[in-house]
């Protein structure tokens, strides 16, 4: 499933792959904001994420995350 957020964190698409994972449908996911997500500060997704926006630049990581987590 794919989502995909603005640099401020909130939620601008997502895709019905995304919606079933995680049990709940596509206006929900798009009310996330990635900032406040429990999910990605455990992970560590959260600190890639900013560091990508502050530097500008890819950052690549591998992370696994329990998607009953996310919503």
């Amino acid at each position: 499933g794919v989502i995909v957020y603005k640099a401020t964190g909130v939620g601008v698409s997502a895709n019905e792959a995304i919606a079933k994972i995680v049990g709940t449908n596509i206006d929900n996911i798009k009310k996330l904001d990635f900032h406040e997500l429990a999910s990605w500060k455990k992970s560590g997704l959260l600190n890639k994420a900013e560091q990508a926006l502050a530097t500008n630049s890819v950052v690549q990581c591998q992370i696994h995350i329990d998607p009953s987590g996310l919503y």
